[in-house]
């Protein structure tokens, strides 16, 4: 069976399948090899990017920070102002 596309310019490309009695191992193995790369691929940026988002959030001052709340009068942590 033909398989036919027409091109953005207008030439129109035809292909036949040519069939074998065995399948090309060599090159299935090369197109899987070659997926399983570009996921991989995806993977890691994708991993990259949800660092970056982690490490741009962790460097936000906190909603306490922003407003110069102090926190609890009562609080013996330090950096925040105690009754004495």
């Amino acid at each position: 069976m033909r398989y036919y596309r027409t091109t953005s310019n207008g030439r129109r490309i035809s292909a036949e399948p040519r069939v074998r009695k065995e399948p090309d191992t060599k090159r299935l193995v090369a197109l899987v090899l070659h997926l399983a790369d570009q996921l991989h691929a995806e993977d890691v940026a994708e991993a990259h990017r949800r660092a970056g988002d982690a490490r741009e959030d962790h460097n936000h001052p906190g909603p306490a920070a922003v407003t110069g709340e102090r926190g609890n009068e009562d609080d013996d942590t330090p950096g925040f102002r105690t009754r004495g």
